[in-house]
């Protein structure tokens, strides 16, 4: 990551890698925390992807992420089937 394009790029959205949801040899367990307060301190909103299990997504709401993208939570899907989901969706609330 290039911190100067934090500043200076005209972004207001930060996309965190899957990679950085999974504890492995390379990663070390509080960059995730560490990289979460940084870019909230530069008020950027954060959105992880890749999320695909419980502990993930409890993770990311931890560190009150602003949105969460993966498996967990929907496939990948057409618009058609995104645009009946919302209908369905917002039908039963």
């Amino acid at each position: 990551m290039n911190s100067g394009l934090l500043t200076t790029s005209p972004i207001s959205i930060v996309k965190l890698d899957k990679s950085m949801l999974t504890i492995n040899p390379y990663t070390h367990p509080s960059m995730l925390k560490a990289l979460s307060l940084m870019l909230n301190t530069l008020e950027y909103s954060i959105v992880a992807k890749g999320v695909e299990t419980q502990q993930q997504l409890d993770q990311c709401a931890e560190l009150s992420l602003a949105g969460v993208q993966g498996f967990l939570l929907a496939k990948p899907m057409s618009t058609e089937h995104l645009e009946k989901r919302l209908e369905y969706l917002l039908n039963t609330v």
